[in-house]
């Protein structure tokens, strides 16, 4: 994942590029927002999160996995955002207790105020 900043009308405009990971079925984004219930991950518009339950890996700034435990969400909401890019909302798993405390204090650590990471689907069985 790459971050510019383009001039319009003399304004900088962020522009992220994200890279497409190995694995076909992982989705990179960035963390924009948390709450106690939940998060909110950016991502390109087509490659945006639609199955029902997802695994979030958190990425250090070579875009590698953290030694971090997966969080696991479940999806809520996608809203497009600027054209590009997806807004998806969601709600963290009923197990993932203190969740968004860690997640609140790696974010702090970041100069940019955004943590990237990487979604992965859950594949449910159905019996």
């Amino acid at each position: 994942m790459q971050f510019f900043r383009l001039t319009r009308d003399r304004e900088f405009v962020p522009v992220w590029v994200f890279n497409k990971q190995p694995q076909d079925d992982a989705v990179t984004g960035l963390i924009v927002d948390i709450s106690e219930s939940g998060v909110q991950v950016m991502t390109v518009w087509e490659d945006r999160p639609q199955s029902s339950a997802w695994m979030l890996h958190l990425l250090d700034t070579a875009g590698e996995r953290m030694q971090l435990p997966a969080v696991r969400l479940d999806y809520v909401w996608s809203a497009q955002h600027e054209s590009l890019y997806a807004r998806t909302g969601f709600r963290f798993h009923h197990a993932q207790e203190g969740a968004a405390g860690l997640l609140q204090a790696l974010i702090a650590d970041q100069p940019q105020q955004v943590l990237r990471c990487q979604l992965t689907p859950v594949f449910q069985c159905h019996h």
